[in-house]
């Protein structure tokens, strides 16, 4: 038995001893001779296992990385291709001279929606959709929205309380949103984003006294411009800045004279701006980024949000992906809150994409800088779900519809004899339907 044991050891010490020195003599030559021989036999698992033996040894050469990214570029991870490619690239400037390293380094940036980088590497003349057969210079898109309060918050829910003397609740019970814009690829190095949106919310205002209880039905629009530019100072990184403008209009139920406590309709207009930078930094097939946002949405409110971002493919290609944000965001209270998103997106025959998103959080006064997007005259949001089919039509239209589920609460504000403030959260939730259609030039 202890002899047993000991040719146990001197194997496992001959098999270690192997590998190390496997590890150890390979070099320049034996690398060279192999990657040529894998490459053109198309032998990719083997020349990509052989290139993790050549980064061990420090082995780290044009030719090798041209092939490797060859190789998984024929394994459709296009954003390895598009590293190892580049890396190619950083080395001999000229590759761009050789028809076939052209094609696939562009299909591969192209194929995961570097465009800005493929765009910067076009010398004067060249176009993409006469290098590779691919056109993108831009698009344009429009989307809508139509959602509901399901079931509306009930007249016991908007009620005084027995030891209260004044009460007061203000909720969204439908809403109804266009959006367009477009975006351009405008010079050799950025990209520009210019997006429109309009929202009408119908709103329902409640209020409660000693003597009368009303509910009145108002209306609140938004109109809001946001412009988004980004600049890729490198293949690996790039900074995006966002300037928004926010223009909010209506006609709210409450108290038009403190004096005699009378109720009525009064105007409200009120014209908000945000500001936000967003740092990105592409690492093979992850990209992780930070953002941070200022803003001043709302009555006499300042909002300062900082997030963080992490996009992983995990397949190299636009199969499977997701998208991880975190932010801690700022609004009338020193507290920060925090709010997580989360995207999830899956092919799941030809043209056709699965994509799901969830938020969690009150995004209140919250910018999305990624969707160029602010929740400004969202009410108090627990937290929403989404999921949506996208449909790549041909060459030049995409298509999606979609579902949206809010998990929402509504402030009720009461006032005791001595003027004290007590607030009740009333929970209720919203259901929207959404669409859109997105044409590539």
């Amino acid at each position: 038995m202890k002899i047993e044991k000991n040719r146990i050891l001197i194997f496992i010490l001959v098999l270690t001893f192997a590998k190390w020195t496997t590890a150890q003599d390979i070099g320049f030559k034996k690398v060279d001779s192999l990657s040529v021989k894998y490459y053109y036999s198309a032998q990719c698992d083997s020349l990509l296992r052989l290139a993790k033996e050549a980064k061990r040894n420090h082995i780290d050469y044009y030719y090798l990385n041209y092939r490797v990214g060859a190789a998984y570029f024929l394994k459709s991870d296009y954003m390895m291709a598009a590293y190892f490619l580049g890396n190619a690239y950083s080395q001999n400037k000229s590759a761009l001279f050789d028809p076939y390293f052209k094609s696939i380094y562009f299909k591969s940036l192209l194929y995961t929606k570097q465009n800005i980088t493929a765009n910067s590497l076009l010398v004067y003349g060249d176009s993409l959709d006469r290098l590779v057969g691919i056109k993108y210079r831009g698009s344009v898109y429009f989307d809508a929205l139509y959602g509901k309060a399901i079931p509306l918050i009930s007249q016991r829910q908007l009620r005084l309380s027995k030891r209260n003397i004044f009460s007061q609740t203000d909720y969204q019970q439908a809403i109804s949103m266009f959006s367009g814009g477009a975006t351009a690829i405008i010079s050799r190095k950025m990209q520009l984003w210019v997006d429109y949106g309009y929202a009408d919310l119908a709103m329902v205002g409640a209020i409660e006294n000693e003597s009368v209880f009303d509910t009145r039905n108002y209306k609140v629009n938004q109109k809001v411009v946001n412009i988004k530019s980004q600049y890729q100072w490198n293949r690996k990184s790039s900074l995006s800045s966002a300037v928004g403008l926010s223009f909010v209009n209506g006609n709210p139920f409450g108290i038009v004279d403190t004096v005699t406590n009378a109720l009525g309709f009064y105007p409200y207009a009120k014209t908000s701006f945000m500001l936000g930078l967003d740092y990105q930094h592409r690492y093979k097939n992850i990209r992780w980024g930070i953002s941070g946002a200022v803003s001043n949405f709302g009555d006499k409110s300042r909002q300062l949000q900082v997030g963080a971002s992490f996009i992983w493919f995990p397949k190299g290609n636009l199969d499977l992906y997701s998208h991880t944000q975190v932010f801690m965001t700022r609004d009338v209270t020193p507290q920060f809150r925090p709010i997580l998103y989360q995207q999830l997106g899956i092919k799941l025959v030809k043209n056709t994409w699965l994509e799901g998103e969830v938020i969690y959080g009150d995004v209140k006064n919250f910018t999305l800088l990624s969707n160029n997007y602010s929740f400004e005259i969202a009410n108090h949001i627990y937290g929403m779900a989404s999921t949506k089919i996208i449909y790549v039509l041909n060459t030049y239209f995409n298509l999606f519809a979609g579902g949206q589920y809010w998990w929402k609460y509504a402030d009720k504000l009461e006032y005791d004899t001595n003027g004290k403030e007590f607030k009740q959260i009333i929970n209720y939730n919203q259901f929207n339907i959404l669409g859109g259609i997105q044409w590539k030039f």
